[in-house]
């Protein structure tokens, strides 16, 4: 029988891996280097091919089980060893990194969790599957769906530890947690945060979320709420907004939008931030500006694509943090 590991054992597995990866391969990012991961602690190699199956990204080779693979434009079965990690060639596109690093965190995560119950791996379930005789498909198919399921949550832990979280929150939100309206709407401050954190973490939005909701750190509310905290006579009147009226008329809840972000402009303080390079002044957002921008400094020529997130100052709020952490976790 195989051995059930639960999200808070997967979590605590995740962590403590990359735990030690650090304290071997010291490094400050919040980017966790899963290639080196794989190759340099755990002693993987990675490889990248064309599959047949075009839906499929990753596998991890077992050293029997054929794999389709397009070299030349012509299509070779081939048996990987095992250890090795083959990632579709497609995912070499720089615009696909995060997807990529996910999909190595993925295999990585199957090579683990087969370790621990090496009768039970993947592999021996597709080779099944391939051979499907007298056996119930229906219930291969399940357990397949289990172990992917496990891959997946051990690759958010891989690659997102809590105490790499931790440090985003410090660095980008102050240690605050987030507020969600509805299925998905954020203020525009904190949905420019967690895009940023994303960003700075090597994860999709998506994963970071799903994360960020499994450690409490999202509280959510009805949409109704969002709307009603500041709500003004002419919110929903776009007769003021400048926009091409051929299009037809903006949304109600855009037109909302917009008149809070002009509310917001207004308020806030603005913020000047400098050339890296000469200390020029390059550019003045307002104090909640996050996310990429590319600037040009006038001065030294520097032209670079700079997360203003990291040009802001910021108090370590770790007590805050916590506080928060656990205070919507009993809610």
């Amino acid at each position: 029988m195989h051995q059930h590991l639960s999200n808070i054992a997967i979590d605590e597995l995740g962590e403590s891996l990359i735990d030690r990866f650090y304290t071997e391969h010291p490094n400050n990012s919040l980017c966790v280097d899963i290639e080196g991961f794989a190759t340099d602690y755990l002693g993987l190699a990675i490889g990248y091919e064309t599959f047949e199956e075009k839906e499929v990204d990753g596998l991890l080779g077992d050293g029997e089980t054929s794999v389709s693979v397009v070299r030349c434009g012509k299509v070779y079965d081939i048996v990987f060893p095992r250890k090795t990690i083959i990632i579709s060639e497609k995912l070499l596109n720089p615009t696909m990194s995060g997807r990529k690093r996910f999909t190595i965190a993925h295999e990585v995560s199957h090579y683990l969790l087969d370790k621990m119950s090496p009768e039970m791996s993947v592999a021996r379930y597709r080779r099944e599957l391939q051979n499907i005789g007298n056996c119930d498909v229906e219930a291969l198919k399940e357990r397949l769906n289990w172990f992917e399921n496990r891959a997946d949550r051990l690759a958010a832990a891989l690659l997102m530890p809590e105490f790499n979280i931790k440090k985003a929150m410090d660095r980008f939100a102050g240690g605050v947690g987030f507020t969600k309206y509805g299925e998905a709407l954020y203020s525009s401050e904190e949905h420019a945060i967690i895009q940023g954190m994303a960003d700075g973490m090597g994860v999709s939005r998506d994963a970071l979320e799903i994360k960020l909701r499994d450690l409490g750190l999202i509280e959510y509310r009805p949409i109704d709420d969002f709307i009603k905290q500041d709500l003004q006579e002419g919110d929903f009147d776009d007769s003021d907004i400048e926009y091409d009226r051929r299009y037809g008329q903006l949304d109600p809840l855009n037109t909302y939008l917009i008149h809070r972000s002009r509310r917001e402009a207004e308020t806030h303080e603005t913020r000047t931030i400098k050339c890296p390079s000469c200390g020029f002044k390059m550019a003045t957002v307002t104090v909640n500006t996050h996310g990429t921008q590319q600037l040009k400094c006038r001065k030294c020529g520097l032209n670079e694509s700079l997360n203003l997130a990291y040009f802001r100052k910021r108090k370590t709020s770790s007590e805050r943090y916590e506080l928060v952490k656990y205070r919507k976790k009993k809610r």
